[in-house]
């Protein structure tokens, strides 16, 4: 049995990104935060590793090609029926 995770869809590529980008923004907004207390500098360091990581990993799997297209959806017989 391999170690290997199966290739994701693309699309679940893009919403990492997307996640890991919104986490990042939040640590970078939050910044200004940490002087009120250790929980909020606690959230900023947590954002912002998390983020990155996220960013890193799904750029990683994008440029290597570790990913798949969603094949096109195949036309029912009744849409084609219809059509006709």
């Amino acid at each position: 049995m391999s170690n290997h995770s199966p290739n994701l869809p693309q699309t679940s590529l893009f919403l990492r990104l997307l996640g890991g980008g919104y986490l990042v923004y939040l640590a970078w907004d939050l910044r200004g935060a940490v002087e009120n207390g250790p929980l909020y500098a606690a959230a900023v360091i947590l954002f912002a590793l998390t983020g990155l990581a996220l960013l890193g990993h799904t750029l990683w799997k994008l440029k290597n090609h570790e990913y798949f297209r969603n094949p096109e959806p195949k036309e029912s017989e009744e849409d084609t029926e219809e059509n006709e």
